[in-house]
Formats: C-alpha cells, sequence, structure tokens
C-alpha cells in the first residue's frame, strides 16, 4: 500500500491561499454535523433515564450550528491561523529563544480567546446562539415570615437560615 508523503514548507514559503479556508470550512462542516448529533443524541438519552433533567442551554438547530461552525473556522479561524503563523515566523527571526516561545504562548492563548468569542458573536448573528432574558428572581418566604422580621417577631431564631 502506498502512503502519500507530506510536503514540508519551509518558513519563508509559507503559502496563503483560498483553497485552505475552503478545506478547513468543510472539514469544520462535517465534524460539526456529528459533534452536535452526538450531543443532541446524549441530552435525549440523559432525559430519557432522567425524566426530571432539563438542560439549562436550548440545543442549536443541528444544521445552523454546523454552518456557523464552517463559516468560523473556514474564516475567522483560516485567518487567524495564517496571522499568527506570519507573527512566529517575523518573531522568530527578531528576538532570542526565550523570548520568542513567551511570545508564541501569549499570542496562542490571546487567539483561543478572540476564536471564542469570535465564534459566539457569529453564533448570536446567525441565530444558532440565542440570548434568553433571564426570569426576574423570585422572592422565597412568606408574608407572615416577613411581617414577623419587619416587626421584630418573637420566632426569630427560628426562622434563620443556618446557610453561610
Amino acid at each position: 500500500m502506498a502512503y502519500r508523503q507530506s510536503v514540508h514548507w519551509p518558513c519563508d514559503v509559507q503559502i496563503i491561499s483560498p483553497e485552505s479556508g475552503l478545506i478547513v470550512l468543510l472539514c469544520a462542516r462535517g465534524t460539526c454535523l456529528v459533534g452536535t448529533a452526538i450531543s443532541n443524541g446524549l441530552i435525549k438519552m440523559r432525559k430519557k433515564m432522567d425524566p426530571g433533567f432539563e438542560t439549562p442551554n436550548k440545543a442549536p438547530p443541528t444544521l445552523l450550528n454546523a454552518l456557523t461552525w464552517a463559516i468560523h473556522m473556514g474564516v475567522s479561524s483560516n485567518l487567524r491561523h495564517q496571522t499568527l503563523n506570519g507573527i512566529e515566523f517575523l518573531l522568530a527571526k527578531g528576538v532570542p529563544p526565550l523570548v520568542f516561545k513567551s511570545s508564541v504562548l501569549v499570542l496562542r492563548c490571546l487567539n483561543n480567546i478572540v476564536g471564542g468569542m469570535s465564534f459566539v458573536i457569529l453564533a448570536r448573528m446567525t441565530g444558532s446562539q440565542s440570548v434568553e432574558e433571564k426570569p426576574a428572581m423570585v422572592e422565597v418566604g412568606s408574608i407572615a415570615e416577613k411581617e414577623k422580621l419587619v416587626d421584630g417577631g418573637d420566632d426569630l431564631e427560628i426562622n434563620q437560615s443556618t446557610f453561610k
């Protein structure tokens, strides 16, 4: 069986092309379809096993979520990846190794944060993720208990919570 040999580009011959973004986009679409379907399936299985279980968030539509991930990976992620490679290439030539390695760590962490934020923004724009208003806080306790507290009731010690 013949194996395809990988092509190793020297650092100064990096190729930036729209095709690389398209490949990432298509791969992300496929993996997101599978991932979202598995996630939704696990949630349904949990609900069957535990009928009282309620998900904290509404499950996103599978196809829309896959398309959103594909756009994010093909455009934002690919652009950020190419930019980081360029910055790292320039830094490797101009700074000492310790500074280079430290800057790579910081840049990659910042890239992670920016990537997460850009996905959330895109997901909200496409409707894949929705922002729901949190319900108003419900007061706990009866009116009689409140009146005892206001009047300085006799059973105040009994009604106090031990939660700290």
